[in-house]
């Protein structure tokens, strides 16, 4: 079984140091990033920079944080570079050999996220704050273009079996963009399919919410489902209006339930989910 190793660094701040680096170091899954930071940054080495030193002007170019993901002996590696409005992605498979190359991304929003699917890796990012959600895949040192996935901001990506489920608000029209990316997807000219989910139901049978409560706004904050993950699903579920619940189940084949809602007593996320499950 290939070895995987996917994460977004975690900032733990080491204090009374001036500077500090991002190595590349061998792991039993593969080359890997170590990322050893300070308040000033995470880029500026230690020392004089060596064969393992990574973007060591990082910091003076006002770079983020780096994602990461080493699957089968392979690193792929991508941090945001604010100053060209860029993506920067570092392909590696072996400590002492990378290659790095800036994907222009336009106006961008936080840190990338990199994920495996199948035989590709994507590096995928908020382009915006609500326009769309935008990725490339990588692998074998190429980085192919460009692509939308879904519109609106994205709040997470789930790893469902031999998919990718991308979740979004869409701020204007008060719903949630759902895509999911199976294994085989090809980046272009073949859309990922997408699932529009209410966050409100407005018409039909009961029950309604014919106007938001008012503490509900355009916001992500307030629209967030309370999330449940399991091995083979991830369940879905919000404050869909006065005493009113939404839910969506998401899978290797898509979204079940879109739409669908139900009374529920308001509270909190376990009080949601646990409605969630009786439906």
């Amino acid at each position: 079984m290939r070895a995987v190793v996917a994460c977004t660094i975690a900032l733990a701040l080491v204090t009374g140091k001036a500077s500090a680096e991002v190595r590349i170091r061998t792991s039993e899954s593969g080359p890997v990033l170590a990322v050893d930071p300070v308040a000033q940054g995470i880029w500026t080495p230690r020392g004089a920079a060596d064969l393992y030193t990574i973007n060591p002007q990082g910091d003076a170019l006002g770079d983020g944080a780096p994602s990461q993901s080493t699957v089968g002996g392979e690193l792929v590696a991508a941090w945001q570079r604010p100053l060209t409005h860029s993506i920067v992605v570092l392909q590696a498979t072996s400590a002492e050999s990378s290659t790095s190359i800036e994907v222009a991304v336009g106006e961008n929003t936080g840190t990338p996220i990199v994920r495996r699917l199948g035989s590709a890796t994507l590096v995928i990012w908020q382009r915006g704050v609500d326009a769309e959600v935008m990725a490339v895949a990588v692998g074998g040192g190429n980085v192919g273009s460009a692509v939308s996935i879904v519109p609106g901001r994205l709040l997470d990506v789930y790893e469902i079996r031999n998919t990718l489920s991308f979740v979004a608000f869409d701020a204007v029209r008060r719903e949630l963009a759902i895509g999911t990316m199976p294994t085989g997807w090809i980046p272009s000219p073949i859309p990922v399919p997408i699932t529009r989910v209410l966050l409100l139901r407005t018409a039909g049978l009961a029950p309604l919410e014919l106007a938001p409560p008012p503490e509900f706004v355009a916001s992500p904050d307030t629209w967030r489902p309370c999330v449940e993950e399991h091995g083979d699903d991830v369940l879905l579920a919000w404050r869909a209006g006065r005493s009113v619940l939404g839910r969506v189940v998401l899978n290797a084949t898509g979204v079940e339930g879109a739409n669908e809602f139900y009374r529920s007593p308001n509270g909190a996320c376990p009080a949601l989910l646990n409605a969630a499950r009786r439906h």
